[in-house]
């Protein structure tokens, strides 16, 4: 089953550069530019995505605040899907940090097709 993730990125660069990434390894995507869209994309088919990158610092809704609203859903998808912090914030690279706002992991920036394989095998290993 080919796996689908949801990119979360106010940045049209890194949006586009993240989504040929993935494409370039075989993994279908959608593309967000903000938590509040975030939350509306799942909303509506929150069953469809295998994991979320979410980017932290984005107008309209941070990616924590989504992340924390995603953990709160009463329904699940997508309250337990697999969330990915992506952020050249330091801050949020310390995995207590992010693992106290929900995140499942962190994707360091500048992202690299390296890193998204990576990330790809340790869900594929869940």
């Amino acid at each position: 089953m080919k796996s689908h993730i949801l990119i979360v990125e106010d940045d049209p660069t890194s949006r586009f550069l993240m989504s040929e990434m993935l494409d370039d390894l075989g993994v279908g995507c959608e593309e967000v530019p903000n938590g509040q869209a975030c939350l509306e994309t799942l909303s509506q088919n929150s069953g469809r995505f295998d994991a979320i990158f979410m980017d932290i610092h984005m107008p309209v809704m941070t990616g924590d605040h989504a992340t924390r609203e995603i953990r709160r859903a009463h329904d699940d998808p997508p309250r337990n899907l697999t969330v990915f912090a992506v952020t050249a914030d330091t801050f949020w690279h310390d995995s207590q940090v992010a693992s106290a706002a929900g995140f499942n992991g962190v994707i360091s920036k500048p992202i690299t097709r390296a890193k998204i394989a990576t990330v790809l095998e340790s869900l594929r290993a869940t």
